[in-house]
């Protein structure tokens, strides 16, 4: 009996081993060309930035920050309503002031609610923007990648 269930198992497991190998050998050589493709592309990104030069931008990880005077930093405070009002008079959402800043939404959304409170590295950021309008913030924006909305203008009522 047990010469049976040896033979059968090995036959068994030759018939699955011959089943699964024709799909894997396409697989495989999709892998193979796929990697190929992957390696000439990376080739060519090398050799244009090399081309580029100084004239790429730096993406290393170092966010252009906005910098104020330690005085004025050490000296400024900032609660969860001076947060927000300062948002909302530059006319910034949530997702704006996290993208200038360089930080999550969500940790601007713990700052307004007073979880938690702002870095040192931040706290600069945030008086440095003090000094400035919406003309310049918008122009924040774009450099950040960000196309700004055009604000609809109310119509002023007419008085009776």
């Amino acid at each position: 009996m047990s010469k049976i269930e040896e033979v059968m198992r090995s036959e068994i497991s030759r018939l699955a081993k011959r089943a699964v190998k024709k799909p894997l050998e396409s697989l495989e050589a999709k892998v193979t060309e796929l990697r190929r493709t992957i390696s000439s592309l990376s080739k060519t990104v090398a050799s244009l930035e090399k081309r580029l030069g100084g004239h790429v931008k730096d993406e290393s990880g170092h966010k252009p920050r906005l910098s104020a005077p330690e005085e004025q930093v050490s000296s400024s405070r900032f609660t969860p309503l001076l947060i927000k009002k300062l948002r909302k008079r530059l006319a910034l959402t949530q997702d704006d002031l996290a993208l200038i800043l360089g930080v999550s939404k969500g940790a601007v959304v713990s700052w307004e609610s007073g979880r938690s409170k702002p870095r040192q590295a931040y706290k600069e950021g945030l008086v440095a923007l003090r000094g400035l309008g919406r003309r310049e913030i918008n122009k924040l924006l774009v450099e950040k990648g960000k196309v700004p909305k055009k604000r609809k203008r109310r119509k002023r009522r007419k008085a009776k």
